[in-house]
């Protein structure tokens, strides 16, 4: 499994180079060369997680380097689905790099051959559900992130009057709140399911549906933090600057729950 996680991150190499050239305005990889390579690693990162889930006999996604693993496959997919149906690669040239660097991270970090007792889920699919639900949610939230982050950027460079090059290479501004918003809409609805299950998960293997550890309450707060984006935005009109600055506060709260799902909590930690 290990093996093809390389290699999948060896062909994800061309996509990463495709997004510095774009970025750095050089001339870029021909279309088919970035398409195929990004798919040829798509691909072998599918099948390294299935032999992953083979082998621990359940859905890998459990562990902490597991989750990134996933994490990077989902924003992987993404890279793949924007190719397909928009060939400028806009976005995905700036997503793509998040991809390969959950991937990385996910090969480096120990992973245990096989999984402890406490982990064998029964044949449950409440779990995986809950799980890839959240973990789908959070790729919405990061290209959310991305839109927030390139909207800032650009609306500070226009604000000072440094009309450089480098505001050609990226989106325009209402493009970036428009996509923003879609993702941040369709990663809240993909959050909310993925509560509801693992609440429910919770209450059938350990009789208690709230346990209140530290990732419950960051994914809680991540969950507020969009609701109330949304509303304001429906109800008050919230969009450019003020949405882009909440959706990159936001992100705090994921990145929160990722990196300390390792080290806190009770719960999180017996199953992650």
């Amino acid at each position: 499994m290990q093996e093809l996680l390389v290699l999948s991150l060896a062909f994800y190499l061309l996509g990463l180079i495709q997004a510095g050239l774009v970025f750095f305005q050089k001339p870029r990889l021909p279309f088919a060369i970035t398409f195929v390579s990004s798919l040829s690693g798509f691909i072998l990162h599918t099948i390294a997680l299935v032999i992953r889930g083979k082998q621990v006999e359940r859905c890998p996604i459990a562990l902490q380097p597991e989750l990134l693993l996933f994490l990077g496959w989902s924003l992987a997919a993404y890279c793949i689905a924007a190719f397909i149906w928009n060939r400028n690669q806009v976005f995905a040239n700036y997503v793509f790099p998040l991809a390969f660097l959950s991937t990385l991270i996910g090969v480096i970090l120990p992973l245990p051959p096989v999984s402890p007792l406490g982990l064998r889920l029964g044949g449950s699919l409440l779990f995986p559900i809950h799980v890839s639900m959240v973990i789908f949610a959070y790729t919405a939230f990061f290209i959310t992130f991305v839109t927030g982050l390139i909207y800032l950027f650009q609306e500070r460079q226009l604000k000072q009057k440094r009309f450089k090059s480098i505001l050609g290479r990226f989106p325009a501004l209402d493009t970036c709140d428009s996509i923003g918003y879609s993702s941040m809409t369709i990663g809240f609805i993909l959050l909310t399911l993925g509560i509801m299950t693992g609440i429910v998960w919770s209450g059938q293997r350990y009789g208690i549906y709230w346990h209140g550890d530290p990732i419950e309450i960051a994914t809680m707060l991540t969950w507020v933090n969009y609701m109330f984006m949304i509303h304001y935005r429906v109800t008050a009109g919230w969009r450019g600057r003020r949405a882009a600055i909440v959706s990159v506060v936001g992100f705090t709260f994921i990145i929160f729950s990722l990196v300390g799902l390792k080290y806190l909590g009770r719960v999180h930690v017996s199953v992650g």
